[in-house]
């Protein structure tokens, strides 16, 4: 089976340098969800293809397709150029060399990449509708039909044909039926009507729709799927579109979890991205972003206004108003509020990150714990360590930047600074107010700080003094 997206609209409404099929929906581009949208309505018993229509100038698009297609694991993936936008037809007419690699009979599926909640169930029935026939179309019931392409049949409820907005009478535009954008084809019968297809209408366009006309002519058979709902194939214009949208995915991917036993407290306040993982029983408190190929396991208690971002978290974690990326995280750690949690740092079971604490590249055993104001970089510390408040480790000189390592059951005061690269060895107590820069050894004592000296009575002469001057 083939599946055409077209996508070569620029979406001058958008007012922006970005092509719209490129703009984010919960953090995935519009043009996102349509491949993956075709990805699962594959046809697991026959070999299946894509193929992206774009503009030779949306170098961007391309490059995004590119990593879709590497990243999904795909090899018949192509990319065709409509080089002048002159139409839907004309677009597909730009990916008829793939059209015409089909076999007899197979079908050809054509979806818009600017339609993002168009489902997978919606395009495989659509395909069964069509077998047998030319082709079939998805229709939509609209109250508001302005706008869109008319369906009209015949009496046998086949589509006759489909007439765009501006090309109707003003007789026709109270018809409700309208066209969805979506359409499979049997291929040889596709091609076939593309060579026919004719400019001469309003706009001086190639309209795909034309080829259900043509195809009727010629005594073919196009049936209709009717849909009841207007969002499935409700497309993205401008930027008042896109957020009506993305509020629409983030409700539908916040109910299926609440549908899988994960709390979401405020469905309307949370954005969860498609690809997280969330384990049962799991709360999401509201003001949460939670995106990128995180996981978060079961009895977990996110947020409020935590943002976690490609992380892997284990059960009964708490993590409460903090920014993550790119972290591993076991079971039952506790992180927040108001911490962070750089690229390359995992943390072992029972570690406790607090208040304004900053960890980035760091790896931390079982049951080590920083409360306070820290900064932990480029960091092994072992298990049952205590880091005092406003330690940080100096790892960087302008450079290149050195780790440090500390040792099981060490103890590190607070406002130490550790002066990479330098090692803690285990069980070594590094007084309050350190600044080291040598490897202190197992189990010993490390005080590096300036002698306390104490002149009785000179506070009161320094005060004297001060009042004097002018």
């Amino acid at each position: 089976m083939l599946f055409i997206v077209l996508a070569a609209g620029f979406g001058k409404r958008m007012k922006s340098n970005r092509p719209k099929v490129l703009h984010k929906l919960v953090g995935k581009p519009i043009l996102g969800w349509v491949l993956c949208a075709c990805q699962k309505a594959f046809d697991p018993g026959q070999p299946n293809r894509l193929a992206v229509v774009i503009h030779p100038d949306m170098q961007e698009a391309v490059d995004y397709i590119e990593g879709w297609k590497k990243e999904a694991g795909l090899e018949n993936v192509e990319i065709c150029f409509q080089r002048e936008r002159l139409g839907s037809g004309h677009a597909v007419l730009m990916a008829k060399e793939a059209i015409d690699r089909c076999e007899k009979g197979e079908s050809v599926a054509i979806l818009s990449g600017d339609v993002p909640f168009v489902r997978p169930e919606t395009v495989r029935e659509l395909a069964l509708c069509a077998k047998e026939l030319s082709g079939a179309v998805l229709t939509v019931d609209n109250p508001n039909p302005h706008g869109y392409g008319r369906i009209f049949r015949d009496p046998q409820g086949h589509v006759e044909r489909i007439v765009e907005e501006k090309d109707l009478s003003p007789e026709q535009r109270s018809i409700r039926e309208v066209n969805a954008g979506v359409y499979v084809f049997e291929a040889r019968a596709l091609s076939w009507a593309l060579d026919r297809l004719d400019n001469h209408n309003a706009q001086g366009e190639y309209y795909l729709p034309q080829t259900v006309e043509i195809l009727v002519r010629n005594r073919g058979k196009v049936a209709a799927l009717t849909i009841n709902d207007p969002v499935e194939v409700s497309g993205v214009n401008d930027r008042c579109q896109l957020v009506t949208l993305d509020r629409l995915m983030r409700l539908r991917i916040n109910h299926r979890w609440l549908a899988e036993g994960v709390t979401v407290i405020d469905p309307e306040n949370t954005t969860i991205e498609s690809d997280v993982q969330i384990g049962m029983d799991t709360i999401i408190q509201p003001y949460c972003f939670i995106a990128g190929k995180t996981v978060i396991g079961k009895d977990c208690v996110i947020g409020p206004f935590s943002q976690i971002t490609d992380c892997s978290i284990g059960d009964g974690c708490e993590i409460d108003r903090s920014h993550m990326r790119g972290a591993k995280v076991s079971k039952r750690v506790r992180i927040g509020p108001f911490a962070r949690i750089r690229e390359g740092t995992e943390l072992s079971e029972g570690v406790s990150i607090g208040d304004f604490v900053e960890l980035k590249k760091t790896s931390m055993g079982v049951g080590s714990k920083a409360h306070h104001l820290s900064y932990l970089g480029d960091a092994t510390i072992g298990e049952n360590v205590n880091i005092g408040a406003g330690t940080i480790t100096c790892n960087y000189d302008g450079y290149h930047k050195y780790p440090t390592q500390i040792g099981n059951n060490a103890f590190i005061g607070s406002n130490t600074a550790l002066v990479a690269p330098v090692s803690i060895g285990e069980g070594a107590i590094v007084g309050a107010g350190s600044v080291i820069v040598e490897n202190v050894e197992k189990d010993a004592l490390a005080l590096a700080r300036g002698q306390q000296i104490q002149k009785p009575g000179r506070a009161a002469v320094i005060r004297e003094r001060n009042k004097k001057r002018p």
